[in-house]
């Protein structure tokens, strides 16, 4: 894993072989210039020892040496400012996306700068170099090697800054233009290494036939090559993107929503496309999470009512066994006052005659028919009052 710089900067510090393809963007070129030169009989490895060390090219590439060190230095400075912030982050994003901008520019004006500073040379120290195959073959060498180098540059750079965020008006070069200028670019190093030997003076005189077969043939084949090499890295940066985008929805699809998020290694419409994809895992991932925890607490309330309807439940039983206990003592209560009440009295024996009589007669009656008229009362009932029943003849 990359370590981070003990700055505030989020995005971890550029790999090293960033800068190497950088420096290769603008150096191969011209050392296969150079050398095909030379195959083609325009440049002598004395005269241009004679003329590249002489003060015009020497301060000449002191000068584009420090435009490219400057310029190197500023974009990754601002892409590395990012701190969190939304302003931090519309100057990185606008970085990341000028400095592929200026690097591809720089490259392209490179095959024309090259020719004037090999002339402008070669008329410092009196020597003539042909004007236009050089053009042609620093044009070839441009759209050749620094087309492969620029593809590694600008698929480290992308990479490299995975932890920024990335929206679409942010995004840089579209798939379909990538496409097109690696196609572009290829045919256009394919034509200028096959047509330069013809306009090389000295090749003029060999027959066409030598000059296609010994020439033209390994310069078309040459720049065959360059073709495919980069139209494969091209292909294998998209391959690896639609990979990865592949196995992650995949694991989607099969309802595995513990993977690791995607990465986004490519601000286009893959990048956004796996900005979707991420966006999309995390909404399902908390849905999911929502409802499991949801359920959770649903089973849980559940076992709660179930304890307390147990608990009720329980309660119910002892209330209405309670009833119960109650109702037949009541009904048992009741059952004896009823009996109770039900059963007759039996009377007390009534006084004898003589004695109601003495009773009388001490009390100062003396009527002669009240001897006579008392009879017993009978035993089978009372009057309203309790008091015996006495009936008159």
């Amino acid at each position: 894993m990359k370590e981070k710089e003990t700055d505030n900067s989020i995005i971890a510090k550029f790999p090293k072989k960033l800068p190497i393809y950088y420096t290769l963007i603008f150096v191969v070129p011209i050392i296969a210039s150079w050398f095909l030169l030379t195959v083609y009989k325009v440049f002598k490895f004395e005269e241009t020892m004679k003329a590249f060390l002489s003060p015009f090219p020497i301060f000449s590439v002191i000068a584009v040496v420090i435009y490219l060190v400057l310029l190197y230095k500023k974009f990754t400075k601002k892409i590395r400012s990012y701190n969190g912030t939304e302003e931090s982050l519309k100057v990185a994003n606008k970085a990341v996306k000028k400095f592929e901008t200026i690097t591809l520019v720089s490259a392209i004006v490179n095959a024309f700068v090259v020719p004037v500073i090999v002339s402008l040379s070669g008329v410092s120290v009196g020597i003539r170099f042909e004007s236009f195959p050089v053009s042609m073959c620093c044009l070839g060498s441009v759209c050749s090697y620094s087309l492969f180098f620029y593809i590694c540059f600008m698929q480290t750079l992308e990479n490299s800054v995975s932890d920024l965020p990335f929206r679409a008006d942010f995004s840089s070069m579209p798939f379909i233009v990538r496409q097109l200028l690696v196609i572009l670019f290829g045919s256009i190093g394919l034509l200028c290494y096959t047509l330069t030997p013809i306009f090389v003076s000295e090749l003029n005189q060999l027959p066409i036939q030598k000059l296609f077969w010994t020439y033209m043939f390994p310069s078309a084949v040459f720049g065959l090559v360059m073709l495919a090499l980069d139209s494969y890295k091209q292909s294998s940066g998209t391959m690896g993107r639609i990979k990865n985008l592949k196995v992650f929805s995949d694991a989607i699809a099969e309802k595995d929503y513990t993977c690791e998020k995607l990465i986004v290694k490519s601000r286009d419409e893959f990048g956004l496309l796996a900005i979707d994809l991420n966006n999309f895992h995390n909404t399902t991932k908390n849905v999911l999470l929502e409802l499991e925890n949801a359920v959770q607490d649903s089973i849980e309330n559940a076992n709660d009512l179930s304890v307390k309807m147990t608990k009720t439940v329980e309660v119910a039983d002892k209330i209405v066994t309670n009833v119960s206990t109650v109702k037949n003592s009541v009904m048992l209560q009741s059952s004896s006052v009823e009996g109770d009440m039900m059963r007759p009295r039996p009377f007390p024996s009534f006084p004898p005659r003589r004695q109601l009589y003495k009773e009388a007669c001490m009390a100062g009656r003396r009527d002669r028919d009240f001897r006579f008229c008392l009879r017993p009362a009978r035993k089978t009932g009372t009057d309203p009052s309790g008091r015996h029943r006495v009936r008159r003849e």
